[in-house]
């Protein structure tokens, strides 16, 4: 009598998926059957150990490598959703499907394995009440992990209450941005259509979306360019976020040492370096005093500095000619401005 074993369920990733459809189209058969049919020749000739060649499989396999925890890429990933996606109760509601689509697209069936694997090494905990698809998942070392945060950590989580939504909606998209770092994600194209890959910790690519025939090019690449435009956009935030900082009068009561406070007007060299940034100021520069392009910070700073013969803004709050030339160059822009340029 034969041995009754478990159906197996293949995960195959983008890149070896792409191989075997091509190859399964070449030979006239569906992707499964092909797969079916070398590893028959395989196994039953015994040639595994000749193909392998000595090599660990963990090493061969895309997506399958285990970690130095034991556990494999795919694992951890669906460990990462369910502490990413939990609710305040430490339940994570989210559907197998869902799951699946977090994870990389790689099939409701591959997460159902991976959750009753993962729920027999004890890391995870379900409610059975619900269907069986639809019910909620926990880490079982959740209750632990809380009770272990630092007080400061709890204290920030119950002032987070107190921060306005755009401060809330900004420090979600930090975090979410962060979790996702460094984000290598390119376009691709395959036989089933247009789609969006990743490179995964060992340089393995993965599949982690695909686009409908009716998507465009151009909806195409804002999805796949969109950590490289959070990050410019958090970076350009954090430059002005730092720039008014720079620029803030100290507190009252408590003076600090240097030159008088940007609002201040006398304080002619926070103004100009103000309205060096400003875009209209620097076309007034090309227009006017012949500022060349590229219309950069540095080269208004410099055509500046050149106009009202100064080495440093600094000068300009040391009153005399300095601060007269800054006053009339003030004064030329404001007319441009009203003329309408």
């Amino acid at each position: 009598m034969k041995p009754v074993a478990n159906p197996i369920r293949l995960f195959i990733s983008g890149e070896q998926a792409a191989l075997v459809a091509r190859a399964a189209q070449a030979k006239k058969c569906r992707p499964d059957v092909l797969i079916s049919a070398l590893l028959r020749l395989v196994l039953e000739g015994g040639m595994e150990d000749a193909i392998l060649d000595g090599d660990d499989p963990h090493d061969i396999a895309r997506g399958h490598r285990k970690r130095t925890d034991g556990l494999t890429h795919l694992q951890a990933a669906l460990i990462y959703q369910l502490g990413m996606h939990s609710e305040e109760d430490g339940w994570c509601r989210l559907s197998v499907a869902a799951l699946a689509l977090l994870c990389g697209d790689i099939g409701a069936g591959t997460v159902g394995s991976i959750i009753v694997a993962l729920e027999r090494h004890g890391i995870l905990e379900q409610q059975s009440a619900e269907p069986k698809r639809q019910r909620p998942r926990r880490l079982t070392e959740f209750q632990k992990a809380r009770r272990r945060r630092p007080r400061r950590q709890r204290r920030q989580g119950m002032n987070a209450a107190a921060l306005s939504p755009d401060a809330t909606r900004l420090k979600a998209v930090r975090a979410a941005y962060a979790s996702i770092a460094p984000a290598q994600w390119s376009r691709a194209q395959d036989e089933s259509g247009p789609l969006i890959e990743a490179r995964a910790d060992f340089g393995e690519i993965v599949v982690l979306a695909r686009f409908s025939e009716q998507a465009t090019v151009d909806e195409v690449a804002f999805a796949a360019e969109a950590p490289d435009t959070v990050k410019f956009l958090l970076r350009l935030l954090d430059d002005a976020i730092r720039t008014i900082r720079s620029l803030r009068q100290p507190v009252e009561g408590n003076p600090a040492a240097g030159p008088p406070a940007a609002h201040d007007p006398k304080n002619f060299a926070a103004e100009c370096a103000m309205k060096c940034q400003e875009p209209a100021f620097k076309v007034f520069l090309e227009e006017q005093h012949g500022l060349d392009r590229p219309l950069t910070d540095e080269r208004v700073a410099q055509k500046v500095r050149s106009i009202l013969g100064v080495t440093s803004r600094k000068e300009l709050n040391d009153g005399g000619k300095a601060s007269e030339a800054w006053k009339a160059l003030r004064a030329s822009f404001a007319a441009w401005l009203k003329a309408g340029r």
